[in-house]
């Protein structure tokens, strides 16, 4: 019997092509933002290939969209209560 579990199907790491896929964007504005010092998730060289874990990805894009107020409806400030003075 062969089972194939969730775990196996999904990879533990992209590489920057798939993640400037997922992300939108070209390959080489991944690099250039990456080499800039831009906030990106950890990577590193396997072979000559740069790999994200993918844990790290998914924490990089959480933490993006609770910065963002499209995600995060508390940041919104048409949203938010306005106080009255009292007269």
């Amino acid at each position: 019997m062969n089972k194939t579990t969730t775990a196996e199907a999904v990879p533990m790491y992209l590489t920057a092509k798939q993640l400037a896929e997922r992300w939108n964007i070209s390959l080489n504005a991944l690099y250039t933002n990456r080499s800039k010092g831009r906030p990106f998730p950890p990577g590193s060289r396997i072979g000559k290939l740069l790999h994200f874990p993918l844990a790290a990805v998914l924490e990089h894009e959480r933490k993006h969209q609770m910065a963002d107020r499209s995600f995060n409806p508390d940041l919104d400030a048409s949203k938010a209560s306005v106080e009255r003075k009292a007269a």
